[in-house]
This record gives C-alpha cells, sequence and structure tokens, in this order.
C-alpha cells in the first residue's frame, strides 16, 4: 500500500538573488476558510502554503484540517464523507479521525498501524480557520496575527471572500502600497492629498 509523505517544514531560499517568487514560510499561522465555511455535513478542500488540505468539523464543533489525500491511494478526502468524529475516504472508504489515525478499513478487522495521515493544528478565531501546515511543535495559538475588527462590534464587514487569480505576493505588493491609491481609486477613495503627505515609518519586521 502507498503512503502520504509529511509535507516540508521548511522551505529552501529562492535559486538566485533576483528571483521574484519566493516559497512559502510554513511556520506560520494561515487563514484557511472562513468559520460557516467549515462545517460537520461536507468537508471543504483548500490548499495552504502549497499543501493541499481537507477541512471539517467533529462533533464538538472543533475544526479538523487533514492531509487532503487518503493514506491508502491517494484520493482526496475532501471529496469523501464526514461521519460523526470521523472523515471517510471516497475511493474505499477508510476512516480518519482528528489526528489523522486511521480507525476503520472496510472488509477488515486489522487495521495497518502506518495507516494515518497528517494532521495540522488549527485555531478558531476572529471568524476565521487558521492552520498551521509546518512544524507542529512550533505552532504557537498566541502568535495568531491581531484580527480583532474581525468579530468586534464596533467594527463592520460584508464576510465576503475575494478569489484572486495570481500570486499571493501580488495581493501582499497591492495591499501594502497605499501610493496607487490616488490613480487607481481616483473615483472612491483616492486622492491627491495622498501622495502630498508625509511618510513616518515606525518600524518593519523582516520575515
Amino acid at each position: 500500500m502507498a503512503r502520504t509523505a509529511s509535507p516540508e517544514t521548511h522551505t529552501a531560499p529562492p535559486s538566485s538573488a533576483a528571483a521574484k517568487i519566493f516559497n512559502y514560510p510554513l511556520n506560520a499561522w494561515y487563514v484557511a476558510a472562513r468559520d460557516h465555511e467549515v462545517t460537520g455535513k461536507q468537508p471543504l478542500a483548500r490548499t495552504v502554503g502549497g499543501v493541499p488540505l481537507a477541512l471539517w468539523r467533529d462533533t464538538q464543533g472543533r475544526a479538523v484540517a487533514l492531509a487532503d489525500a487518503c493514506w491508502h491511494r491517494l484520493a482526496p478526502l475532501s471529496m469523501g464523507r464526514i461521519l460523526g468524529d470521523q472523515l471517510q475516504c471516497p475511493y474505499h472508504g477508510l476512516r480518519y479521525n482528528a489526528s489523522g489515525r486511521c480507525t476503520g478499513m472496510p472488509a477488515q478487522e486489522t487495521i495497518n498501524p502506518s495507516a494515518r495521515v497528517p494532521s495540522y493544528p488549527t485555531i478558531e478565531r476572529y471568524r476565521y480557520i487558521w492552520v498551521w501546515v509546518g512544524d507542529p511543535d512550533l505552532a504557537d495559538p498566541t502568535s495568531v496575527p491581531d484580527m480583532h475588527q474581525m468579530d468586534d462590534p464596533g467594527w463592520a464587514g460584508d464576510g465576503e471572500t475575494i478569489h484572486a487569480d495570481c500570486n499571493y505576493q501580488l495581493i501582499l505588493d497591492n495591499l501594502m502600497d497605499l501610493t496607487h491609491e490616488e490613480f487607481v481609486h481616483s473615483s472612491s477613495i483616492g486622492q491627491e492629498e495622498l501622495s502630498e503627505g508625509r511618510c513616518h515609518v515606525v518600524g518593519w519586521v523582516a520575515v
């Protein structure tokens, strides 16, 4: 029987200093979905940091993230069924618990002790499901970015997701570079004062 390999916990540096596309830093919390998207009815397929995931909730309502590939034939678990506290593979019916351990194999009583898939730490906070796809021993809940505005009644939001068919670095560049507002958003939030204002840098963080 084939088995899935655990994902790398560290990424290699870019091939040259001029490289524009960098690998994903895996030892970090990523938003995998909004809280309402992950249910106990149907698993959700998402890819985080290049890692395909199957997201679902157990009977306690806790969000679970397993590798989206069955240990046996690599069938996508996100296409399977949620059976209480287990996720069933859509191909041969193998069942997995929240830790990724195979708990049942149809037509046989003995379960191969190596039958398991990677399980990733999750945290539900600020209306998001956060997933850590790197070294699980480094998954510190206190390092989840502060986004209290997402569930603070003093703030407002539409709660929708915008899908952008591009590299994530372009999204970061767009959101961090406010100098484009005057020209791209001239009919709404853009104004000449943006270019005239003085910038004051209070600090920076290297990632």
